[in-house]
């Protein structure tokens, strides 16, 4: 089933104010909810939106948070998320650190006691549209065992970065320090694929290609042990920086009615490149730089050379003029949610609850 940007949004701003969320803050994190199925991201998208109400209905984040800056001054800020959504409170943050870099050359930003922030090509494509470089990172709840290990303590950890260009989009890497996401295992389980080898662990520590017993287990990191010490580098500076929860001290999210709080930190930077270089110049260059990786000697069998965000920014063009596509798995979370906190009848659909007024 597909539908259009505007009612995905409509309809998530709607969900949000009524488990209790004020309606500027519905109207921020139903922004970054679409936006992910915008780009593509089906992971971080509409199949997100039940974890946030739920957690939401049961009190475990808080639902009108005290954001507010802790110490620091306007190149480094320290915040407490008050421990609101993260899809509120880290675009907040990264709005004001954006905002200090056009102000002071560069700005960068701690959040703490935060929860789940969305799809990090949000952040990427706001500090592109603005004309910063920007970068961010979160931990997540673990999931990854350190390298030689069988017990979770990190979490996916991803990390996102984005070079405004000129002609062309955006360079916008967003990844995962796993091989694969949390959520793409759980959009692959829901749809009854398996995934490669090499992916994830059981709960016994065997390889496996059955998602959901990935799920239950271990996430492997990208690159071996290189990908662990990355995912270990973002924690220390999302989680021990910032005075954030990492490791076992992170409030699992996949205990249904469980109020513990994530407790998790994200970490945002933003540079204004005319700081280094005139705009333009360094526009024309990133656009070099892009036409000389787009243009390398293809190997053989390839026919296209793609550039880190490329591929999600094709894929919201054609979304904008086709809709989103909500899989049957995650049209089944809408309504089981949906129908459990009374927003339709029992024997509501997706179209009433998505299209109705």
């Amino acid at each position: 089933m597909k539908f259009t940007l505007e009612s995905v949004e409509r309809f998530c701003k709607k969900a949000l104010i009524y488990v209790g969320i004020p309606e500027a803050d519905a109207a921020q994190a139903a922004e970054v909810v679409t936006q992910a199925d915008h780009s593509g991201v089906l992971s971080h998208g509409l199949q997100r939106l039940p974890m946030y109400l739920a957690r939401i209905h049961d009190g475990a984040v808080n639902r009108q948070p005290s954001l507010r800056q802790q110490s620091g001054n306007s190149l480094c800020m320290a915040f407490d998320g008050d421990n609101g959504l993260g899809i509120v409170n880290g675009p907040k943050v990264m709005e004001q650190v954006i905002k200090m870099a056009k102000e002071n050359g560069i700005a960068a930003a701690t959040l703490k006691n935060s929860n789940h922030y969305g799809a990090g090509n949000y952040y990427g494509w706001k500090a592109a549209s603005k004309g910063v470089i920007g970068l961010c990172m979160t931990n997540t709840s673990p999931c990854m065992a350190p390298t030689g290990s069988s017990e979770s303590l990190l979490g996916t950890n991803p990390l996102t970065a984005a070079f405004p260009a000129g002609k062309h989009d955006p360079v916008v890497l967003d990844m995962a320090t796993s091989i694969a996401s949390y959520g793409k295992l759980q959009v692959m389980a829901g749809k009854g694929e398996t995934i490669p080898e090499g992916w994830a662990l059981d709960a016994e520590g065997n390889p496996t290609t059955d998602p959901a017993a990935g799920l239950k287990g271990t996430l492997l990191p990208i690159g071996g042990y290189k990908g662990y010490g990355l995912a270990l580098i973002i924690d220390l500076f999302c989680a021990v920086l910032s005075g954030a929860c990492y490791g076992n001290q992170i409030g699992r999210l996949g205990i249904p009615g469980s109020t513990e709080p994530e407790g998790i930190g994200q970490f945002f930077l933003a540079i204004d490149p005319a700081r280094f270089l005139p705009f333009e110049e360094f526009q024309n260059r990133i656009d070099d730089y892009i036409e000389m990786i787009k243009n390398a000697r293809r190997a053989p069998g390839v026919t296209r050379i793609w550039l880190p965000g490329e591929i999600e920014f094709e894929k919201s063009r054609t979304i904008e003029k086709e809709g989103v596509e909500v899989p049957p798995a995650t049209e089944a979370r809408l309504l089981t949610t949906c129908r459990s906190l009374g927003m339709i009848p029992e024997d509501g659909t997706l179209t009433q609850l998505i299209m109705g007024n």
